[in-house]
């Protein structure tokens, strides 16, 4: 009698053991997170809604980039590619999202700070302009989508200390979207038609501010966009 009720005890025991596995295998199923789509391509101006499925919080690599809210939508920042995280628990699901320009009227210039006069002339892939390069200065031109490009380093101390482009007058406007596909507006100036823009959204991470202003040139009139250091 006690061995019958020693079977019944273990298959008892057997029996509740598989039904609590089984619960909490079923658990963990419905706590799998999906996300669809797992990339989108948006511009820095547009909103685009991801769904998941189980996700109970959202989260993006880079702010600056493209931010997501607490359901799945996501917004545009600034050109680059990020990945938004869906995620319970463990359980997680990503998707790239990538922000491409509308405007493209330039190339961005080399921004590495501190730079000698022959790492730039090393990295550069844009045909020089010897007569105007100096022992302070490397000069630039080309033709980026049939936008006319002058392009000019300039350093001190030995050191990269200034970037300066210049452009037609009439891309101003094309230079002021251009920019703030890639930067954060930090001020603005109607009266000399002057705008500036950093690289990040806090001062700590700032590394370049860039200025966009019409000049006079030799008596002509352009549109000039400056990169300097933010310290």
């Amino acid at each position: 009698m006690k061995r019958i009720n020693s079977v019944i005890s273990l298959f008892v025991m057997l029996t509740l053991c598989m039904t609590s596995c089984s619960k909490e295998d079923e658990s963990q199923a419905e706590q799998k997170v999906t996300i669809n789509p797992t990339s989108i391509t948006m511009h820095y101006d547009e909103t685009k809604q991801l769904s998941a499925t189980n996700a109970n919080s959202w989260n993006s690599d880079d702010n600056y980039i493209a931010e997501v809210d607490n359901k799945g939508l996501v917004k545009g920042g600034h050109i680059g590619t990020t990945i938004i995280t869906a995620k319970n628990g463990n359980s997680f699901a990503t998707c790239e999202v990538t922000i491409t320009p509308k405007y493209d009227i330039y190339d961005t210039p080399i921004l590495d700070w501190g730079a000698t006069m022959s790492s730039i002339q090393s990295q550069e892939t844009h045909p020089k302009s010897s007569s105007s390069s100096t022992s302070s200065m490397l000069a630039y031109n080309y033709t980026k989508n049939d936008t006319s490009c002058a392009l000019f380093y300039f350093f001190e101390g030995g050191k990269m200390s200034r970037i300066v482009v210049y452009l037609d007058l009439l891309q101003y406007t094309n230079a002021g979207n251009h920019l703030l596909e890639r930067y954060t507006p930090l001020s603005s100036d109607a009266k000399d038609n002057f705008l500036m823009f950093t690289d990040a959204y806090t001062k700590e991470k700032m590394k370049t501010v860039i200025g966009l202003q019409t000049t006079k040139v030799s008596g002509t009139e352009l549109t000039m966009i400056t990169y300097i250091p933010a310290n």
